[in-house]
């Protein structure tokens, strides 16, 4: 038992280190900026587009445990003079997507769930003369501080998530969420108050 449990945590430990000194300078490209710890990296991280990433004091990119597809590498793209924040002690668990052309906030002790998407922008114009030569409209995503997002939800443009709220797995957000509030579903409504 003892055995078992040593070898586990020193694959766990490797993991860890191997992360974070292989995946975060080759994919991060420079434009990821860490503001106090530095961040714990369980699986790869990749900063896209040409924006910057700034992480707050010890987040938390990946999770052991977790389901992953493929390495259960992040991705967080910004566009160019775009910032994507992540606030301190956030987690992000495994293959967390967050696409920004006007900006997201996450804010800190945040906990996002396995595969969850966050995108501030529609991707096209739903005019179908329009869709190929424009980008369609784009607003801000905030995330407040301790804000836990379930497992495949889907955060989607102009979204405020209040301080505290829950989203439950598989949910699509498409308004915003007052505090304490108990959101699920597609689309994501109100479930109760906490």
């Amino acid at each position: 038992m003892f055995l078992h449990e040593f070898v586990t945590r020193l694959g766990r430990w490797y993991r860890r280190q191997r992360c974070s000194l292989l995946s975060l300078p080759a994919r991060a490209g420079g434009r990821l900026n860490c503001t106090g710890a530095r961040p714990v990296f369980m699986v790869p991280l990749s900063c896209g587009g040409s924006g910057q990433v700034i992480f707050g004091d010890r987040v938390i990119v990946g999770y052991d445990g977790g389901a992953r597809l493929g390495t259960g590498e992040v991705r967080l793209q910004a566009a160019t003079g775009v910032i994507i924040r992540v606030g301190a002690r956030t987690h992000l668990s495994n293959n967390v997507q967050v696409l920004a052309s006007a900006g997201v906030d996450i804010g800190a002790d945040c906990l996002i769930g396995d595969a969850v998407l966050i995108m501030d922008a529609d991707g096209h114009a739903l005019a179908p003369e329009l869709r190929r030569q424009s980008a369609g409209l784009s607003a801000v995503v905030t995330i407040e501080d301790n804000v836990w997002i379930g497992s495949r939800a889907i955060i989607l443009k102009g979204v405020t998530l209040g301080a505290g709220c829950v989203v439950g797995a598989g949910s699509v957000v498409t308004r915003s969420v007052p505090p304490r509030t108990v959101v699920a579903g597609n689309p994501a409504r109100p479930i109760r108050t906490l």
